[in-house]
């Protein structure tokens, strides 16, 4: 079954110029079926498509850097074609990042994308497949930029250096709830006495509770005085 991922009338399928893009090699096939190039030749033939050219990219399946045999194929499909066809979304590239992008750029141009081999999970509109390619590349950069945060973090802090804004904490504050703390107080006793005290909160507050002492004694400012790790 063959697929066409695209948002355009039907009409707009008929006597298209094809351009074919084969990653990996073009004469070994998996064993009982045909070359990527035959499928894709005997599909437009089928479809009464005119194929204008057959690239094959040297790429080995699963590599993907972007390389010369996609543009290639890009470029002669923006100067001479209507279409790419690729027997499967894999073979187009191994990057759900890049396959986003690249459905976005046929979704600009006006270009159609026939997998030769398709599927009922593939049945769906190009602004489907963008939308949920969109949001697992999305994921994917907010975990990387969540891991170098963390990275740079602890390297701030094994170096010494300050994490994060400046304390609003006077330093007599924060040296009597660590006294309190280290004699065995309670985060309930410590809040407390601070009120009975009349001693302002870290945020300039006038009563304290124990949330407060909680996230007072984990900032580093108070594990570094306490002799704690940070």
């Amino acid at each position: 079954m063959s697929v066409v991922v695209a948002s355009v009338p039907e009409r707009r399928l008929e006597n298209m110029r094809v351009v074919g893009y084969v990653r990996g090699s073009p004469v070994q096939p998996s064993p009982g079926r045909d070359a990527p190039e035959e499928r894709i030749r005997a599909l437009a033939a089928v479809r009464g498509w005119e194929v204008v050219t057959v690239i094959h990219d040297g790429a080995a399946r699963g590599f993907d850097p972007a390389g010369d045999g996609l543009a290639t194929a890009l470029g002669v499909l923006a100067r001479d074609a209507d279409a790419l066809a690729v027997t499967t979304l894999d073979d187009l590239t191994a990057s759900s990042a890049r396959v986003a992008d690249l459905l976005e750029q046929f979704e600009h141009n006006g270009w159609v994308l026939v997998l030769a081999d398709g599927g009922a999970d593939l049945l769906r509109s190009a602004q489907e497949m963008i939308r949920d390619l969109r949001a697992s590349r999305d994921a994917d950069r907010r975990r990387t930029i969540s891991a170098r945060t963390r990275e740079a973090i602890e390297r701030k802090r094994a170096a010494g250096g300050r994490v994060g804004g400046p304390r609003r904490c006077p330093d007599a504050v924060l040296d009597r709830v660590l006294q309190l703390r280290a004699a065995g107080a309670r985060q309930a006793e410590i809040a407390e006495a601070m009120n009975e005290a009349g001693l302002p909160t870290p945020g300039g507050g006038t009563r304290w509770w124990p949330s407060h002492v909680s996230r007072l004694l984990q900032t580093q400012d108070a594990q570094t005085r306490s002799g704690r790790p940070s």
